[in-house]
């Protein structure tokens, strides 16, 4: 296990005390020691870091993470993207993540079955690197909820919900209504 002590910094702990003057000992991916003051843990066998002054805090955590979001519109064309591909970007997303200080994140759903959950135990063998993840189900909503489909002129929602739904009725104004290319996800 890799022991990594981080010396000459500021710890900012989160539990609303000032900053103060302290080393961190992290082996493995846990912090494992916490001292105040210069050169209170030892040196022998670790990799010493000289954080130059610099400000040492807690990573990030965040509460609301869609990595399958892959800057698209709307769910449709989200979900227009090849499993395989799609993989690939959650993946980059993840990776996304731990590099601007995120090391928990919390699925709010994902945009096809399984994804979050194959990213998440990716994840925790090593295989990516990415932040601990509690992986999330695929995106869910209740008939005439947000993901409902809509007519793009006069936006009457479809009758049909679930898989079915692809199938609208008409919404029975002179509209675009039956022309499938009408309906869109509502926003």
């Amino acid at each position: 296990m890799t022991s990594v002590l981080f010396t000459n910094v500021r710890l900012f702990d989160g539990t609303g005390a000032l900053a103060y003057p302290g080393e961190v000992l992290v082996q493995g991916n846990r912090i494992s020691r916490i001292a105040r003051g210069a050169r209170a843990l030892p040196t022998a066998g670790v990799t010493v870091v000289d954080g130059g002054g610099a400000t040492l805090m807690p990573g990030l955590v965040e509460a609301h993470t869609h990595f399958s979001w892959n800057d698209q519109p709307g769910l449709s064309e989200i979900q227009r993207m090849p499993t395989e591909e799609h993989i690939l970007w959650c993946a980059h997303i993840a990776r996304r993540y731990l590099d601007m200080g995120f090391t928990s994140c919390i699925g709010a759903a994902t945009a096809k079955p399984r994804l979050d959950v194959v990213i998440r135990n990716a994840i925790e063998s090593g295989q990516i690197p990415g932040p601990r993840y509690l992986a999330a189900s695929q995106e869910i909503t209740v008939p005439g909820g947000w993901a409902t489909r809509r007519c793009r002129t006069c936006r009457i929602p479809s009758s049909a919900s679930g898989p079915s739904s692809t199938v609208p009725r008409r919404c029975g104004r002179r509209c675009a209504c039956s022309s499938s290319t009408a309906w869109t996800p509502s926003s």
